[in-house]
Protein backbone atom coordinates (compact mmCIF):
# COMPACT_ATOMS: atom_id res chain seq x y z
CA UNK A 1 0.00 0.00 0.00
CA UNK A 2 2.57 2.38 0.84
CA UNK A 3 4.59 1.59 -2.34
CA UNK A 4 1.65 2.63 -4.56
CA UNK A 5 1.12 5.67 -2.17
CA UNK A 6 4.46 6.84 -3.28
CA UNK A 7 3.82 5.87 -6.81
CA UNK A 8 1.23 7.55 -6.96
CA UNK A 9 2.65 10.55 -5.85
CA UNK A 10 5.65 11.11 -8.14
CA UNK A 11 9.70 9.46 -7.68
CA UNK A 12 11.70 12.58 -8.05
CA UNK A 13 15.54 12.22 -8.65
CA UNK A 14 18.03 14.56 -7.46
CA UNK A 15 21.87 14.74 -8.72
CA UNK A 16 24.52 16.91 -7.59
CA UNK A 17 28.42 16.30 -6.15
CA UNK A 18 26.98 18.73 -2.95
CA UNK A 19 25.70 16.38 -0.40
CA UNK A 20 24.52 19.73 1.39
CA UNK A 21 22.34 20.71 -1.45
CA UNK A 22 20.82 16.74 -1.98
CA UNK A 23 20.26 17.17 1.85
CA UNK A 24 18.31 20.50 1.44
CA UNK A 25 16.44 18.96 -1.72
CA UNK A 26 15.07 16.04 0.56
CA UNK A 27 13.92 18.65 3.12
CA UNK A 28 11.93 20.44 0.45
CA UNK A 29 10.33 17.81 -1.44
CA UNK A 30 9.84 14.80 0.77
CA UNK A 31 6.54 15.92 1.84
CA UNK A 32 4.99 15.43 -1.51
CA UNK A 33 7.65 12.82 -3.38
CA UNK A 34 9.80 9.71 -3.05
CA UNK A 35 12.87 11.65 -3.01
CA UNK A 36 16.06 9.45 -4.83
CA UNK A 37 19.72 11.22 -4.77
CA UNK A 38 22.75 10.72 -6.52
CA UNK A 39 26.03 12.03 -6.08
CA UNK A 40 27.06 11.57 -9.44
CA UNK A 41 26.37 10.80 -13.16
CA UNK A 42 27.30 7.42 -12.66
CA UNK A 43 25.37 7.00 -9.30
CA UNK A 44 22.03 8.49 -10.91
CA UNK A 45 22.11 6.68 -14.24
CA UNK A 46 22.38 3.36 -11.93
CA UNK A 47 19.60 3.99 -9.84
CA UNK A 48 17.54 4.81 -13.27
CA UNK A 49 18.14 1.04 -14.35
CA UNK A 50 16.32 -0.06 -10.95
CA UNK A 51 13.97 1.66 -10.80
CA UNK A 52 11.27 4.55 -12.53
CA UNK A 53 11.62 7.88 -11.84
CA UNK A 54 8.99 10.75 -12.43
CA UNK A 55 11.54 13.88 -12.68
CA UNK A 56 15.37 14.27 -12.61
CA UNK A 57 16.70 17.30 -11.25
CA UNK A 58 20.49 17.57 -12.21
CA UNK A 59 23.20 19.92 -11.74
CA UNK A 60 25.36 21.07 -14.25
CA UNK A 61 29.22 21.19 -13.25
CA UNK A 62 29.85 17.99 -11.29
CA UNK A 63 33.31 15.71 -11.58
CA UNK A 64 33.16 12.93 -14.02
CA UNK A 65 30.14 13.76 -16.02
CA UNK A 66 28.15 17.38 -16.48
CA UNK A 67 24.46 17.81 -15.97
CA UNK A 68 24.13 17.73 -19.70
CA UNK A 69 26.12 14.45 -20.02
CA UNK A 70 23.58 12.56 -17.31
CA UNK A 71 20.20 14.17 -19.27
CA UNK A 72 21.48 13.23 -22.53
CA UNK A 73 21.90 9.61 -21.21
CA UNK A 74 18.33 9.68 -19.72
CA UNK A 75 16.62 10.68 -22.60
CA UNK A 76 17.84 7.21 -24.07
CA UNK A 77 17.52 5.30 -20.55
CA UNK A 78 14.72 6.72 -19.67
CA UNK A 79 12.79 8.64 -22.18
CA UNK A 80 9.44 9.41 -20.26
CA UNK A 81 11.24 10.97 -17.24
CA UNK A 82 10.70 14.60 -17.28
CA UNK A 83 14.53 16.35 -17.34
CA UNK A 84 15.36 19.32 -15.18
CA UNK A 85 18.74 21.30 -15.06
CA UNK A 86 19.81 23.46 -12.22
CA UNK A 87 23.44 25.17 -12.76
CA UNK A 88 24.47 28.23 -11.08
CA UNK A 89 26.85 29.15 -14.35
CA UNK A 90 25.64 30.42 -17.69
CA UNK A 91 27.36 27.93 -19.37
CA UNK A 92 26.56 29.36 -23.23
CA UNK A 93 28.00 25.21 -24.46
CA UNK A 94 25.46 23.93 -21.52
CA UNK A 95 22.82 25.69 -22.42
CA UNK A 96 22.54 25.41 -26.48
CA UNK A 97 23.34 21.23 -25.40
CA UNK A 98 20.48 21.16 -22.97
CA UNK A 99 18.32 22.30 -25.74
CA UNK A 100 19.91 19.84 -28.89
CA UNK A 101 21.14 17.04 -26.24
CA UNK A 102 19.46 16.90 -23.29
CA UNK A 103 15.35 18.23 -24.26
CA UNK A 104 15.39 19.81 -20.66
CA UNK A 105 11.70 20.94 -19.51
CA UNK A 106 13.36 23.47 -17.97
CA UNK A 107 16.71 24.95 -17.16
CA UNK A 108 16.68 26.81 -13.47
CA UNK A 109 19.73 28.50 -12.73
CA UNK A 110 21.10 28.89 -8.41
CA UNK A 111 20.32 30.63 -6.55
CA UNK A 112 16.72 29.28 -7.90
CA UNK A 113 13.75 30.39 -5.55
CA UNK A 114 11.85 27.07 -3.90
CA UNK A 115 8.68 28.09 -4.87
CA UNK A 116 10.08 27.98 -8.79
CA UNK A 117 11.55 24.87 -8.06
CA UNK A 118 9.13 23.43 -6.91
CA UNK A 119 6.59 24.72 -9.71
CA UNK A 120 8.59 23.28 -12.22
CA UNK A 121 9.25 19.82 -10.57
CA UNK A 122 5.27 20.18 -10.13
CA UNK A 123 4.77 20.67 -13.54
CA UNK A 124 7.36 17.83 -14.76
CA UNK A 125 5.68 15.30 -12.41
CA UNK A 126 2.01 16.16 -13.64
CA UNK A 127 3.33 15.62 -17.46
CA UNK A 128 4.91 12.35 -16.15
CA UNK A 129 1.98 11.17 -14.51
CA UNK A 130 -0.28 12.03 -17.21
CA UNK A 131 1.98 10.60 -20.20
CA UNK A 132 1.77 7.35 -18.03
CA UNK A 133 -2.24 7.70 -18.06
CA UNK A 134 -2.46 8.13 -14.56
CA UNK A 135 -3.26 11.58 -14.34
CA UNK A 136 -6.61 13.03 -14.69
CA UNK A 137 -8.43 12.83 -17.95
CA UNK A 138 -6.84 15.02 -20.72
CA UNK A 139 -8.86 17.35 -21.87
CA UNK A 140 -9.93 18.03 -25.44
CA UNK A 141 -7.17 20.24 -27.20
CA UNK A 142 -9.39 23.28 -28.82
CA UNK A 143 -8.71 24.11 -32.13
CA UNK A 144 -7.26 28.01 -32.20
CA UNK A 145 -9.18 30.68 -32.75
CA UNK A 146 -7.06 33.19 -31.60
CA UNK A 147 -3.91 33.53 -29.41
CA UNK A 148 -3.64 35.56 -26.42
CA UNK A 149 -0.24 36.89 -24.89
CA UNK A 150 1.35 35.39 -22.17
CA UNK A 151 3.27 37.62 -19.36
CA UNK A 152 6.15 39.79 -21.23
CA UNK A 153 9.19 37.63 -21.79
CA UNK A 154 12.15 39.97 -20.51
CA UNK A 155 14.40 40.86 -23.70
CA UNK A 156 18.21 42.50 -23.14
CA UNK A 157 17.21 44.76 -25.70
CA UNK A 158 18.11 48.76 -25.11
CA UNK A 159 14.69 49.46 -26.75
CA UNK A 160 12.37 46.52 -25.78
CA UNK A 161 8.83 46.31 -27.59
CA UNK A 162 5.66 46.66 -25.25
CA UNK A 163 3.76 43.45 -24.68
CA UNK A 164 1.26 42.23 -27.27
CA UNK A 165 -1.40 44.54 -26.58
CA UNK A 166 -5.18 42.44 -26.83
CA UNK A 167 -8.58 44.17 -28.32
CA UNK A 168 -11.80 42.21 -28.81
CA UNK A 169 -14.21 43.54 -31.78
CA UNK A 170 -16.23 40.46 -31.31
CA UNK A 171 -16.93 36.86 -30.28
CA UNK A 172 -15.63 35.05 -32.55
CA UNK A 173 -11.60 36.37 -33.23
CA UNK A 174 -9.43 38.45 -30.99
CA UNK A 175 -6.95 40.85 -32.62
CA UNK A 176 -3.61 40.65 -31.92
CA UNK A 177 -1.42 44.34 -31.81
CA UNK A 178 2.62 43.74 -32.94
CA UNK A 179 4.07 46.82 -33.95
CA UNK A 180 4.42 46.58 -37.47
CA UNK A 181 8.36 45.56 -38.85
CA UNK A 182 9.85 47.14 -42.11
CA UNK A 183 9.15 45.34 -45.80
CA UNK A 184 12.06 43.38 -46.49
CA UNK A 185 12.67 43.41 -50.42
CA UNK A 186 14.92 41.25 -50.85
CA UNK A 187 12.18 37.87 -50.75
CA UNK A 188 8.12 38.09 -50.14
CA UNK A 189 6.60 35.17 -48.28
CA UNK A 190 6.04 32.61 -50.83
CA UNK A 191 2.96 31.27 -49.03
CA UNK A 192 0.78 33.29 -50.89
CA UNK A 193 0.41 36.76 -52.76
CA UNK A 194 1.84 40.27 -50.81
CA UNK A 195 -1.02 41.74 -48.68
CA UNK A 196 -2.09 45.50 -48.21
CA UNK A 197 -1.41 45.55 -44.44
CA UNK A 198 -3.50 48.96 -43.88
CA UNK A 199 -6.46 46.98 -45.39
CA UNK A 200 -5.94 43.78 -43.15
CA UNK A 201 -8.41 45.19 -40.17
CA UNK A 202 -11.09 46.28 -43.06
CA UNK A 203 -11.48 42.77 -44.44
CA UNK A 204 -14.39 40.96 -42.74
CA UNK A 205 -13.19 37.59 -44.81
CA UNK A 206 -10.54 37.31 -47.28
CA UNK A 207 -12.21 38.09 -51.05
CA UNK A 208 -11.37 35.19 -53.81
CA UNK A 209 -8.40 37.05 -55.98
CA UNK A 210 -9.64 37.54 -59.72
CA UNK A 211 -7.31 36.27 -62.68
CA UNK A 212 -7.32 39.71 -63.88
CA UNK A 213 -5.25 41.29 -60.55
CA UNK A 214 -1.82 41.14 -60.86
CA UNK A 215 -0.22 41.20 -57.25
CA UNK A 216 0.83 44.32 -55.68
CA UNK A 217 3.76 44.80 -53.19
CA UNK A 218 2.79 46.14 -49.62
CA UNK A 219 1.95 49.21 -48.74
CA UNK A 220 2.94 50.33 -44.90
CA UNK A 221 3.34 54.00 -43.71
CA UNK A 222 5.89 54.27 -41.35
CA UNK A 223 4.14 56.37 -38.45
CA UNK A 224 6.41 58.63 -35.75
CA UNK A 225 3.31 57.44 -33.68
CA UNK A 226 4.43 53.75 -34.06
CA UNK A 227 0.50 52.62 -35.18
CA UNK A 228 0.24 49.14 -34.35
CA UNK A 229 -1.15 46.74 -37.14
CA UNK A 230 -4.08 44.19 -36.06
CA UNK A 231 -3.67 40.76 -36.87
CA UNK A 232 -6.70 38.31 -37.12
CA UNK A 233 -5.89 34.63 -36.72
CA UNK A 234 -8.55 32.58 -37.84
CA UNK A 235 -8.90 28.61 -37.62
CA UNK A 236 -6.64 26.48 -39.57
CA UNK A 237 -9.84 24.17 -40.52
CA UNK A 238 -13.36 23.78 -39.81
CA UNK A 239 -13.55 21.73 -37.43
CA UNK A 240 -14.20 23.35 -34.21
CA UNK A 241 -11.30 21.00 -32.05
CA UNK A 242 -8.26 18.52 -32.70
CA UNK A 243 -8.79 15.32 -33.16
CA UNK A 244 -5.80 12.76 -31.70
CA UNK A 245 -4.74 10.94 -35.16
CA UNK A 246 -2.81 8.06 -35.25
CA UNK A 247 0.83 8.48 -36.78
CA UNK A 248 0.79 6.70 -39.70
CA UNK A 249 -2.16 8.84 -40.56
CA UNK A 250 0.08 11.70 -40.63
CA UNK A 251 1.92 11.91 -43.36
CA UNK A 252 3.55 15.34 -44.88
CA UNK A 253 4.28 18.18 -42.36
CA UNK A 254 4.06 21.61 -43.55
CA UNK A 255 7.22 23.49 -42.28
CA UNK A 256 7.82 27.27 -41.93
CA UNK A 257 10.90 29.44 -42.08
CA UNK A 258 10.49 32.82 -40.57
CA UNK A 259 13.37 34.68 -42.05
CA UNK A 260 14.82 37.07 -44.73
CA UNK A 261 18.14 35.15 -44.86
CA UNK A 262 18.07 34.03 -48.79
CA UNK A 263 21.25 31.44 -47.74
CA UNK A 264 19.39 30.04 -44.87
CA UNK A 265 16.10 29.48 -46.91
CA UNK A 266 18.46 27.69 -49.43
CA UNK A 267 19.84 25.68 -46.95
CA UNK A 268 16.75 24.66 -45.79
CA UNK A 269 15.41 23.72 -49.54
CA UNK A 270 18.62 21.86 -50.12
CA UNK A 271 18.32 20.14 -46.70
CA UNK A 272 14.47 19.23 -47.11
CA UNK A 273 14.95 18.05 -50.89
CA UNK A 274 11.31 18.31 -51.21
CA UNK A 275 10.55 15.32 -48.53
CA UNK A 276 8.47 18.45 -46.89
CA UNK A 277 6.53 21.39 -48.14
CA UNK A 278 8.48 25.00 -47.04
CA UNK A 279 6.85 28.07 -46.62
CA UNK A 280 8.47 31.20 -46.11
CA UNK A 281 7.55 34.80 -44.25
CA UNK A 282 9.58 37.45 -44.03
CA UNK A 283 7.90 39.33 -40.80
CA UNK A 284 5.63 38.22 -38.41
CA UNK A 285 2.52 38.97 -40.17
CA UNK A 286 3.39 37.00 -43.01
CA UNK A 287 3.95 34.31 -40.47
CA UNK A 288 0.76 34.63 -38.75
CA UNK A 289 -0.74 33.69 -42.39
CA UNK A 290 0.74 31.02 -43.24
CA UNK A 291 -0.03 29.21 -39.62
CA UNK A 292 -3.94 30.68 -40.51
CA UNK A 293 -3.70 29.12 -43.83
CA UNK A 294 -1.59 26.00 -43.44
CA UNK A 295 -1.48 23.11 -40.40
CA UNK A 296 2.68 24.19 -39.68
CA UNK A 297 3.84 21.35 -37.78
CA UNK A 298 7.33 22.36 -37.48
CA UNK A 299 8.48 26.18 -37.55
CA UNK A 300 11.95 27.36 -38.02
CA UNK A 301 12.78 31.08 -37.10
CA UNK A 302 15.86 33.37 -37.66
CA UNK A 303 15.83 35.13 -34.15
CA UNK A 304 17.74 37.99 -36.48
CA UNK A 305 14.30 38.90 -37.64
CA UNK A 306 13.08 40.27 -34.23
CA UNK A 307 14.65 39.05 -31.40
CA UNK A 308 11.99 40.44 -28.94
CA UNK A 309 9.21 39.85 -30.74
CA UNK A 310 10.26 36.59 -32.07
CA UNK A 311 10.09 35.30 -28.32
CA UNK A 312 7.19 36.51 -27.71
CA UNK A 313 5.44 34.70 -30.61
CA UNK A 314 7.26 31.80 -29.80
CA UNK A 315 5.77 31.23 -26.08
CA UNK A 316 2.29 32.70 -27.46
CA UNK A 317 2.69 29.58 -29.96
CA UNK A 318 3.43 26.89 -27.59
CA UNK A 319 1.30 27.79 -25.07
CA UNK A 320 -1.27 27.37 -27.97
CA UNK A 321 -0.33 25.35 -30.56
CA UNK A 322 2.16 23.03 -28.03
CA UNK A 323 2.20 20.54 -31.21
CA UNK A 324 4.07 23.37 -33.27
CA UNK A 325 7.85 22.30 -32.50
CA UNK A 326 9.95 25.21 -32.92
CA UNK A 327 13.49 25.57 -34.20
CA UNK A 328 15.36 28.63 -33.62
CA UNK A 329 18.66 29.63 -35.52
CA UNK A 330 20.56 32.79 -34.77
CA UNK A 331 24.10 34.02 -35.66
CA UNK A 332 24.84 34.36 -32.24
CA UNK A 333 24.34 32.71 -28.81
CA UNK A 334 22.96 34.73 -25.67
CA UNK A 335 22.78 32.72 -22.59
CA UNK A 336 19.80 34.33 -21.20
CA UNK A 337 17.70 34.49 -24.44
CA UNK A 338 18.93 31.16 -25.06
CA UNK A 339 17.04 29.73 -21.37
CA UNK A 340 13.64 32.21 -21.35
CA UNK A 341 13.48 30.35 -25.63
CA UNK A 342 13.76 27.18 -23.25
CA UNK A 343 11.28 27.83 -20.04
CA UNK A 344 8.70 30.38 -22.07
CA UNK A 345 8.81 28.58 -25.68
CA UNK A 346 10.22 25.26 -25.50
CA UNK A 347 12.47 25.11 -28.56
CA UNK A 348 13.49 21.76 -29.78
CA UNK A 349 16.65 22.99 -31.47
CA UNK A 350 19.01 26.22 -31.62
CA UNK A 351 21.29 26.48 -34.72
CA UNK A 352 23.97 28.52 -34.89
CA UNK A 353 24.36 30.14 -38.43
CA UNK A 354 25.62 29.62 -40.80
CA UNK A 355 23.02 26.75 -41.02
CA UNK A 356 24.37 23.20 -43.18
CA UNK A 357 22.60 20.51 -44.50
CA UNK A 358 23.04 17.73 -42.81
CA UNK A 359 22.69 19.18 -39.49
CA UNK A 360 19.31 21.07 -41.11
CA UNK A 361 18.26 17.56 -41.97
CA UNK A 362 18.77 15.43 -38.41
CA UNK A 363 17.12 18.56 -36.71
CA UNK A 364 13.84 18.92 -38.73
CA UNK A 365 13.28 15.31 -39.21
CA UNK A 366 13.67 15.23 -35.54
CA UNK A 367 11.57 18.12 -34.95
CA UNK A 368 8.63 16.34 -37.84
CA UNK A 369 8.69 13.23 -35.52
CA UNK A 370 7.87 15.01 -32.44
CA UNK A 371 5.75 17.31 -33.75
CA UNK A 372 4.08 13.43 -35.33
CA UNK A 373 4.06 12.36 -31.71
CA UNK A 374 2.57 14.84 -30.31
CA UNK A 375 -0.47 15.01 -32.88
CA UNK A 376 -1.28 11.45 -32.21
CA UNK A 377 -0.97 11.58 -28.56
CA UNK A 378 -2.57 15.11 -27.28
CA UNK A 379 -1.94 13.95 -23.59
CA UNK A 380 1.57 14.44 -24.21
CA UNK A 381 2.19 18.08 -25.00
CA UNK A 382 1.79 18.60 -21.14
CA UNK A 383 5.68 17.71 -21.48
CA UNK A 384 6.06 21.15 -23.00
CA UNK A 385 4.21 23.51 -20.43
CA UNK A 386 5.63 26.59 -20.61
CA UNK A 387 7.00 28.78 -17.74
CA UNK A 388 4.29 31.58 -16.93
Amino acid sequence: MEAATQTRRGTVLFVDDERRVLTSMRAMFRRDYEVLLANSGAEALDLLRDQAVDVIVSDQRMPGMTGVEVLKQVKELAPGSMRILLTGYADLKAIEASINEGEVFRYLTKPCPSDELKRAVGLAAEAARHARGEGEEAEEIEEIVAIEPLPEVPSPAPQALPAARVETPDEEHELIELWPIEPEPKRAARTAPPVDLSQRAARAEPQPPKASDAPKPPKVTPSPEHETVPIRLRPRSASPKRAARRTNEIRDVDLLALTTDQAMVDMLEQALDGSHRLHVATDLDGAVAALEKHAIGVLVTDMAVSQHEISHLTALLKQHVPELITIVASDRSDAQVLIDLINFGQIFRFLLKPLHAGQCRLSIESAVSRHRELAADPTLVRRHVVAS
